[in-house]
């Protein structure tokens, strides 16, 4: 019996597709359709890469999105920084391999390379976006990702 995979998550953007990012979501001056031709190109070689490996049911590998949560506060209205409000990511792990967090908090997770949510002086604690207006989609999402059910 064969066993299907795959794979959830972001895999590596390509160098150029991150600078067009970091330009966009900055507003900085960038070229739309580039942007577009870029983010198609990077899909095409995403999934050709995951065929290569033999994964089964491949992903676009999140090429277009800048970041986890850049990419909430693109398609959900309701949410806004809070700096001075932080939220802790899996602390026992955190704790278990902190050089290897200290890094991925500062670059891969939350859009880092591209442009994160402010960081704070704990590497493992972001200024967390906060539900600030009724919208029933943010309600969902910030209900299925917080550690208390209480919103």
């Amino acid at each position: 019996m064969r066993i299907t995979t795959t794979h959830v998550g972001s895999l590596p953007r390509p160098h150029d597709l991150l600078d067009l990012m970091k330009a966009r979501v900055t507003g900085q001056p960038f070229d739309h359709d580039l942007y577009d031709k870029r983010v198609t190109s990077a899909v095409t070689e995403c999934v050709r890469k995951q065929v290569e490996s033999g994964i089964d049911i491949v992903t676009d590998g999140e090429q277009s999105k800048p970041g986890f949560f850049l990419y909430v506060n693109e398609r959900l209205q309701g949410f806004e920084a809070r700096p001075k409000m932080h939220r802790k990511f899996f602390p026992a792990e955190v704790s278990a391999f902190p050089e290897y967090y200290a890094q991925y908090f500062k670059q891969a997770m939350l859009g880092g390379t591209v442009a994160g949510l402010p960081q704070t002086k704990r590497p493992s604690s972001i200024a967390w976006p906060m539900l600030t207006s009724p919208n029933i989609c943010a309600l969902a999402f910030i209900t299925f990702f917080s550690d208390s059910r209480e919103v």
